[in-house]
């Protein structure tokens, strides 16, 4: 056996006056051996450059388009779009783009009735096919809720590429492009990694968001794609939607020629989001509860919701005993519960069952919830609760059960 390296380390002598001065000493240590299988490895660090070069080399950029809605001659909105759909016999494409393109008026806030976007269905659509090529577009389908846009096109030559969306769920810190086209057609291309932080209480909860570089709003409507060209969502305004949504979107329109999805009535936020804070903690130390599960932001005035005593600060655990970590998620799964209900030969406008895992703050107790939603094709709106004060009431009453005032049906 080798012998061990040794170090010797000896100390400085700390007596003050040489008649109590203390002789050196001296202390041997082995020097640490670190077996070479023992080594940290880090995972390699994507090249953004070259996997860039590569979505043009491999032709993933051509699917990209322009697009351009006017009104009266002038100019309305610039976005980008890309081809999802080629038909033969018509020789035209289906190009998916983002609402905003034919958007006239945009409200601060989403969920207001007072206040929903306006739309001009039409306004002319020009699709631009190259630098010096723009084509009539004639828009299909357009959806308020979700911000996505059909356009029809007529293409002499077929897309050398479709566009394919992922089946796979887009993973947060996942590294992305987002791709678009300026009004020269040039290629608009920016990085990011998928960010875990959610919506605003002010837009829909089905975004998601990315943080990186910089995206001009001429993307809007663009595909995000993973390094390997699969697109895994479309650019919105405000964050993008994910691949998950769309497919379950682009699954009931051609099916049946809408979409319709279940209204909770309930603006939510993601624990998870809120990363490592005193809310964090709060939560765990109430609920036990510490990356799972959404915070009820808000409730509908008259919702299902309400009615059942969700109330504002009581968490959402699960829907249908599947555990939700994200607003993007439970979307998701409400859409999916429609697909799976439509394709089953049910009514579109039947009524479902919908069972949720709620931790209720006000009874610090866990519970199962269990109410019949309608399935809607119109904008879910978000009916503010109203409130009689008189001289002997507070302004923080709420008008929600507590769930000990809940009947027997109600529950649990």
């Amino acid at each position: 056996m080798e012998e061990e390296e040794e170090l010797e380390v000896t100390s400085a002598p700390v007596a003050t006056a040489k008649e109590h001065a203390s002789p050196a000493i001296s202390y041997r240590f082995p020097t640490p051996r670190i077996a070479s299988s023992s080594r940290v490895r880090r995972p390699a660090v994507p090249n953004v450059h070259e996997s860039s070069r590569k979505l043009i080399s491999r032709g993933v950029t051509r699917f990209v388009l322009g697009v351009s809605s006017y009104i009266d001659g002038k100019l309305l909105k610039r976005c980008s779009g890309f081809v999802i759909d080629w038909d033969e016999n018509t020789r035209s494409g289906t190009v998916f783009t983002s609402a905003h393109l034919i958007c006239s008026t945009s409200p601060w806030d989403e969920w207001s009735g007072s206040g929903q976007h306006e739309y001009a269905p039409d306004a002319e659509v020009r699709v631009h096919l190259g630098e010096e090529i723009a084509v009539r577009g004639q828009l299909v389908y357009y959806n308020r809720h979700y911000g996505f846009a059909l356009i029809g096109v007529h293409m002499d030559q077929p897309p050398a590429l479709l566009a394919c969306f992922s089946s796979e769920e887009v993973r947060y810190a996942q590294d992305v492009f987002v791709l678009g086209r300026d009004g020269r057609f040039l290629l608009q291309l920016s990085n990011g990694k998928v960010n875990c932080r959610g919506p605003s209480l002010y837009t829909r909860y089905h975004y998601m968001y990315i943080t990186g570089g910089e995206v001009l709003e001429c993307c809007t409507g663009g595909p995000v794609v993973d390094f390997d060209g699969v697109v895994m969502g479309m650019k919105s305004y405000d964050g993008f939607v994910s691949c998950s949504i769309i497919n379950k979107c682009l699954h009931l329109w051609r099916r049946f020629g809408c979409i319709h999805r279940l209204h909770l009535g309930l603006k939510l936020s993601a624990i998870k989001s809120l990363g490592i804070s005193a809310q964090t903690e709060k939560i765990y130390l109430m609920s036990d509860i510490v990356d799972t599960g959404l915070i009820v932001e808000d409730v509908s005035a008259g919702s299902v919701a309400e009615k059942h005593g969700v109330g504002k600060g009581d968490i959402v655990k699960s829907l249908n005993g599947r555990c939700v970590d994200t607003t993007a998620a439970l979307e998701s799964m409400l859409l999916g519960m429609c697909v799976d209900r439509f394709d089953n030969g049910h009514d579109l406008d039947s009524s479902m069952d919908v069972t949720l895992g709620m931790f209720f703050t006000s009874g610090s107790v866990h519970g199962t919830m269990k109410f019949t939603v309608n399935a809607s094709n119109d904008v879910e709106v978000f009916a503010r609760r109203t409130y009689n004060v008189s001289d002997d009431q507070d302004l923080s009453t709420s008008s929600s059960m507590s769930p000990d005032e809940a009947s027997e049906d109600d529950i649990w």
